[in-house]
């Protein structure tokens, strides 16, 4: 029983974790989108670009959707970092063009985007 609990064991922790692709469309144009929604399909999609920069992790892929997405006073930011190896994504889907805004603050930053304090993101 030890040797077979070991080798669950070996087997199990040799496999890799696999990298996520989710996707953000607050248009609703590919099915009808929620927070709430596991976002790993076009049918299932999140929302807002917020929830999608709060659930990547190093390696995942997040493609947005036709939308303007604002984020408000603050900016949208990245929860996580990714690696060398692994950078998180956050990506237009195919061709389409999703616009992101801010509503202006006294500061009138020209940016919607905050990295600071993450690393390995790569936004086109």
């Amino acid at each position: 029983m030890k040797r077979l609990l070991f080798a669950f064991i070996f087997i199990t922790s040799a496999i890799p974790c696999f990298a996520a692709t989710f996707y953000v469309d607050g248009a609703s144009l590919g099915g009808v989108c929620s927070d709430s929604n596991n976002g790993t399909a076009l049918t299932t999609p999140f929302c807002t670009l917020s929830r999608g920069m709060a659930v990547a992790v190093a390696g995942d892929t997040g493609n947005v959707r036709t939308a303007t997405y604002n984020s408000g006073t603050t900016f949208f930011s990245p929860a996580n970092s990714g690696t060398v190896a692994s950078p998180i994504t956050f990506q237009n889907y195919l061709n389409e063009t999703p616009t992101l805004t801010r509503t202006a603050t006294s500061d009138e930053t020209n940016y919607v985007i905050d990295t600071n304090a993450r690393s390995h993101l790569i936004i086109r």
